[in-house]
């Protein structure tokens, strides 16, 4: 089942800078039968939480979208702090 929603996002452009990869995963810590936590070791005897990452979704954007996007972003968390409180 493909997850609804993303927690993790991950940006990545290609060499020339003219394009961006916005990409949406969900990631979760992976259970056994148990309920517990799958905790592998490693090479120096830690246990180590299993976590999952599947892709959810994928933008591409122009330089200029993606500029765009984080001048929106960037905006709107400003906004958010002169007017704590308010609805947007």
């Amino acid at each position: 089942m493909k997850p609804e929603y993303a927690n993790i996002f991950v940006v990545s452009s290609n060499s020339s800078r003219k394009e961006s990869v916005v990409s949406f995963y969900y990631e979760y810590p992976e259970f056994n039968n148990a309920g517990f936590t799958k905790t592998p070791q490693d090479d120096r005897n830690i246990n180590i939480n299993s976590m999952q990452r599947v892709l959810v979704s994928s933008i591409v954007l122009t330089s200029e979208a993606a500029q765009q996007l984080g001048l929106t972003l960037l905006k709107s968390t400003q906004d958010q702090v002169k007017n704590p409180g308010t609805q947007n």
